[in-house]
């Protein structure tokens, strides 16, 4: 594993910024959508205050024990300057856990596949990573088609895996093994390589 934190990257038409607490307020507003949080456990963040909070804590970059490195990306356009969603990865050994949420307003565009196509990416070449895992509520239909174009593979199925707003949800689990990934390039806003810096 060559990068021991976050880096910056570019897809055609976005940026991949490290997670920092300085950003915290930029992100508030597109993160109050209750639709947003449909198919996860989550909820929009009750303050400014609190969402900085929790970027202050996700900046360390790793758990407690240093067994996981925490990877945590906010997408933004590079045309506008604005943030469209976060994208983010949480690596064991080879192996990464990866997730993604794109604001509503950001819908339609490509910008999910192109953000998590570009992690994806330098997940392989920057942290030494050979498999990708992927959790997915089992009536999340878009992610479902999102991560399956990515060339994930369903492995699994978990009954009632999570509580959501009280509710047992089911869930699949997606695999993809980075030597068996193929991307799409001809696709819009799709990019061999995600630059950095």
């Amino acid at each position: 594993m060559s990068a021991e934190a976050s880096i910056y990257l570019e897809t055609e038409r976005l940026e991949l910024i490290p997670l920092a607490e300085r950003f915290a307020d930029e992100m508030y507003d597109g993160l109050q959508s209750p639709e947003l949080y449909e198919y996860i456990a989550d909820s929009p963040p009750p303050s400014p205050e609190w969402l900085r909070e929790r970027y202050r804590r996700l900046e360390t970059g790793r758990s407690s024990d240093s067994s996981e490195l925490w990877l945590n990306w906010l997408v933004r356009e590079k045309t506008t300057r604005r943030f469209v969603g976060h994208v983010q990865a949480t690596v064991k050994a080879r192996s990464a856990l990866v997730a993604y949420l794109l604001f509503l307003k950001a819908g339609g565009a490509g910008y999910a596949r192109e953000a998590v196509a570009g992690m994806l990416l330098s997940l392989e070449r920057d942290y030494g990573v050979r498999e990708f895992v992927a959790t997915v509520h089992a009536q999340n239909q878009r992610s479902i088609r999102l991560l399956e174009r990515l060339g994930f593979t369903r492995r699994s199925f978990t009954k009632n895996a999570e509580i959501i707003r009280g509710e047992p949800t089911d869930e699949y689990r997606y695999v993809l093994n980075a030597t068996l990934r193929r991307v799409d390039r001809t696709d819009r806003g799709s990019s061999p390589f995600p630059t950095r810096r």
